[in-house]
């Protein structure tokens, strides 16, 4: 019997004059998607000049980068993107603001890129940071009343069997991983990473302003994998302590000379004093995006209610009239120019011809003699080849949200990475394959065979073949979390793929804590039916949290282990399994002692 999951993420609404689709707050509240979704999200370099970092440190930011990246979520507002099958009105767009320096071809920044991907023990680090500061975060906060409240809650768990929610600090946790597979560092298997804009900012200090511009756009080159026909931004940072009249003339320059992604912000004076009581101020809390567990500092900076609607208004501005528009033209390019004709009757005699008449031994020598455009030397395609078009088509297509027309140009390029045996590649288009096919806009039925494929064929090939764990984590955790957030048959799968990572035996101890009790909860959320419960993962769910109480146990976090040893005990209280029994009593005495 086939089984299908159900992709009903989005639903369809057409508007007054019939052509625009409408994505459903109903899954954007989900804490999953929007982290998923901003994940995605286009990516902007920024380089700044110093009298303009100046200028954002006297507002409290340690540089322009930084105050931009407070608002880079742009909440609040809609943006219309033109899909394959019409135009979308998305209310949740943000984007990536990057330091430009993070994208230089340095030798330094390689070795960070590749430690990032290959080692993944700074990820277990850093959850392990972040729980730490979390639980002296809720004793700082004197919040014991919270404390008890939750023991009580755990009581009442333990008299209500059905009850298996997460504790507030490993669904915290948890959730913060998934942030910081979110955070990926730039690859040369996929363009998710690599700039579509860079913002080039000086201020109204700048006695040479014009001159500062074009000095800053002769930046050293970027990583070899990126290309360098990102689109250039001006941002005129004007002091209110200085003379309108001149910025706007200085601004009027800058338009004619650079073109029309030229863009104004005008600040509160710098050399005024920051009031934090005055009601002309308000607290703009800072982004957790940016990992920052500095808890000695405050954790809000203070902006005029001027300084923010400016920086908010650009924000929209410069996603609605420079980001969009350019990815949407670069799209119907790459679209008209490689991937019309691949799928002709040309290209699919030019792929035919590939698969026979190149011979193996040819395969271990060069790209050239393979007939190949995949160089095996630098295990990469060059920027100007079909294929890395066509991956940027896609990923371009993919953060538009176009996630049907991105899933074809995906299939397109599958067969190509495999004949090529260019596995990073091939890893990374079947893991956009299921992710597409799990988070489409439009209602279908998948099989479950299918999205097994698809990540079977990612996980062991990011692992075995690439030795990329990091993209490895990425591909399954993502893709469990979505089907987590459909049906009961996708939730038992999501379970399944979360044990094949901690079968692999890659992870470290903490993060290894929060899958399993990310595994009990997928079981634990299972809805049974009928007057016998039937379909009930309860035991299941129940087993995996006895087995997180071992883990925290370990890590010595005697509080949750308590947690996830009372909502086990809601279940095997009176089981008649020995074993179990004699297990369970053994962690008693290790909480309770």
């Amino acid at each position: 019997m086939n089984r299908y999951f159900m992709g009903n993420f989005s639903e369809k609404r057409a508007s007054e004059d019939g052509y625009i689709t409408h994505l459903s707050e109903k899954y954007q509240k989900n804490s999953f998607l929007p982290l998923f979704l901003r994940g995605f999200s286009p990516n902007i370099a920024v380089l700044a000049s110093g009298d303009a970092n100046e200028l954002a440190s006297a507002k409290g930011f340690g540089c322009v980068h930084e105050m931009l990246s407070i608002f880079e979520e742009n909440k609040g507002e809609t943006v219309l993107i033109r899909h394959s099958e019409g135009n979308v009105l998305c209310e949740v767009f943000g984007v990536h603001f990057v330091p430009l320096q993070r994208l230089l071809n340095d030798k330094k920044i390689h070795e960070e890129i590749k430690s990032m991907e290959e080692e993944i023990d700074w990820m277990e680090g850093k959850v392990s940071e972040y729980m730490n500061v979390f639980s002296y975060g809720m004793k700082d906060m004197k919040e014991e009343k919270i404390l008890k409240e939750n023991e009580r809650d755990l009581e009442k768990t333990y008299e209500n069997p059905e009850n298996m929610e997460q504790s507030l600090e490993i669904s915290s946790a948890f959730h913060f991983y998934c942030r910081l597979l979110a955070s990926f560092p730039p690859s040369v298997h996929e363009s998710f990473s690599h700039p579509i804009a860079c913002v080039f900012a000086i201020s109204s200090h700048s006695s040479k302003p014009l001159e500062s511009l074009q000095h800053l756009q002769l930046h050293p080159p970027m990583l070899p994998y990126i290309d360098f026909s990102y689109l250039p931004a001006c941002l005129f940072l004007h002091d209110d302590s200085h003379d309108l009249e001149k910025s706007l003339q200085v601004f009027e320059t800058i338009k004619q000379t650079f073109g029309i992604h030229s863009y104004l912000i005008r600040l509160s004076p710098s050399d005024q004093s920051l009031d934090k009581s005055q009601e002309a101020y308000i607290r703009v809390p800072k982004d957790p995006w940016n990992l920052s567990f500095d808890t000695t500092k405050d954790e809000f900076y203070a902006l005029s209610q001027k300084d923010v609607s400016a920086i908010r208004t650009f924000v929209k501005e410069l996603i609605s009239r420079s980001i969009i528009p350019a990815m949407e033209q670069s799209i119907d390019l790459w679209n008209e120019q490689v991937a019309a004709s691949r799928r002709g009757i040309a290209g699919k005699l030019l792929n035919v011809s590939k698969r026979y008449f190149s011979t193996g031994t040819a395969r271990n020598q060069s790209s050239f003699y393979n007939n190949s455009n995949y160089n095996i030397k630098t295990l990469s395609y060059d920027l100007s080849s079909p294929e890395a078009r066509l991956r940027k088509l896609a990923d371009y297509a993919f953060m538009l949200r176009d996630w049907k027309f991105a899933q074809s140009i995906y299939e397109l390029l599958k067969k190509d990475f495999l004949n090529d045996k260019a596995w990073k590649y091939y890893a990374g288009v079947q893991e956009m394959l299921a992710l597409c096919s799990l988070f489409p806009s439009y209602t279908t039925k998948i099989k479950v065979e299918t999205i097994d494929s698809m990540l079977n064929a990612s996980l062991y090939s990011y692992l075995s073949e690439s030795s990329s764990p990091f993209f490895a984590l990425r591909s399954v955790i993502f893709a469990s979390e979505l089907m987590f957030l459909q049906s009961n048959e996708a939730k038992n799968n999501a379970a399944k793929w979360l044990i094949k990572i901690l079968e692999t035996g890659i992870l470290g101890n903490t993060i290894n804590a929060l899958l399993i009790e990310r595994i009990s909860y997928c079981f634990g959320t299972i809805r049974s039916y009928g007057l016998l419960s039937y379909g009930s993962r309860r035991k299941k769910a129940a087993l995996w949290k006895i087995l997180a109480t071992e883990a925290w146990l370990t890590l010595g976090k005697k509080k949750l282990a308590q947690q996830s040893f009372l909502q086990a005990m809601s279940v095997y209280q009176d089981t008649q399994w020995n074993e179990i029994n004699a297990f369970t009593a053994t962690l008693h005495d290790q909480i309770y002692t």
